[in-house]
């Protein structure tokens, strides 16, 4: 990879994560499309309807807690561009991914908490 090409990765990452980041902090349960009936135009999220998306698609698929790791992953890959440890990070943020959906299932299958 180029300086040129690993500078516009970095870059891009780390703006991805810093959005994301936001997009997850200004979670509203009312906001489309966690609330289906509500409008397109009336997100109150602060990184519009955009970054509400990607938010509620995150919290969907690694739950509320471990869609954090998302933006975690991105700045480190945008931090890692740089310094040319790419492979290093990348092995990283696979078994990162791997743990998370192991997790999931668990949690699935075992609540940690129940009602008695």
């Amino acid at each position: 990879m180029t300086a040129r090409a690993g500078a516009f990765v970095a870059v891009t990452s780390v703006a991805l994560a810093v959005f994301l980041a936001v997009a997850l902090s200004s979670v509203w349960y009312r906001d489309w499309p966690v609330d289906g009936s509500a409008s397109f135009t009336a997100v109150t999220n602060y990184s519009g309807p955009m970054g509400s998306l990607l938010a509620w698609l995150s919290i969907e698929l690694f739950g509320r807690v471990f869609a954090w790791l998302v933006p975690f992953g991105l700045l480190l890959l945008g931090l890692a561009t740089p310094i040319r440890r790419l492979p290093v990070v990348s092995r990283f943020l696979f078994e990162s991914a791997v743990l998370v959906v192991l997790l999931n299932a668990v949690f699935a299958l075992v609540p940690p908490t129940q009602n008695t």
